[in-house]
């Protein structure tokens, strides 16, 4: 970087180093993945639904993000410092108001299964804790750059797919970034299709047994 602020000083261009912004490399990291940095839904409705956890095997977030097309975003994040459970589900609505932002969302609605995070954040709840007053301040910094935004205490079970992301940023220890690809097997692999009565065979009492119970007949 040096040799280029020498290289470049002859064309009147200002060489700054740029500061340290670790709680936004997660946002802009995700906000450029997906392309979507310049791509901003006026006048629509974003959904965001956030959780966190904290345990033995450290703290995670779980995120999941709708557009107003229906396009729905999962992101599982691992903390690298640990966390108590509370600071956890603040950190995780930090960083999904964070990439929600960036993504272009100007209309919130966020879900939370925390009652804490929740009415404290609505000033329901008084703040007590130092560590959880700042953070409630950077989560209303983030609100404050909506034109609209509605945040919404949900039961545990309505919350369980960022439930189960924020488990699985902690189930396994790993190195940088890595991609999970879950899959669902259409039919059981007994499901065969139906035979005609032109094309029965040797396989028609299989499928006949399998299908619908019927014990195939011995013959001597």
């Amino acid at each position: 970087m040096t040799k280029w602020a020498v290289e470049l000083s002859e064309y009147d261009i200002a060489y700054a180093p740029r500061p340290s912004i670790k709680g936004q490399v997660l946002a802009d990291f995700i906000a450029e993945g997906f392309g979507l940095s310049d791509a901003k839904e006026e006048n629509e409705v974003w959904r965001l639904f956030v959780d966190g956890a904290a345990g033995k095997g450290g703290a995670g977030a779980g995120i999941v993000i709708e557009t107003p097309t229906g396009v729905v975003h999962e992101i599982s994040h691992r903390f690298l410092e640990l966390k108590t459970n509370n600071v956890a589900k603040y950190e995780a609505l930090l960083s999904g108001l964070k990439i929600a932002v960036n993504m272009g969302a100007s209309q919130l609605h966020i879900y939370s299964d925390s009652l804490l995070v929740v009415n404290q954040v609505l000033e329901s709840y008084e703040v007590k804790e130092e560590a959880l007053t700042k953070l409630v301040g950077a989560v209303k910094g983030i609100l404050s750059q909506l034109d609209s935004w509605k945040l919404e205490h949900v039961k545990r079970e309505d919350n369980h797919h960022a439930d189960a992301l924020s488990k699985l940023a902690t189930a396994m220890d790993f190195e940088g970034e890595r991609r999970v690809t879950v899959t669902k097997e259409a039919a059981p692999a007994y499901e065969v299709m139906a035979l005609n009565e032109e094309s029965r065979d040797w396989r028609s009492p299989l499928v006949d047994y399998l299908q619908n119970d019927v014990v195939p007949k011995m013959h001597s």
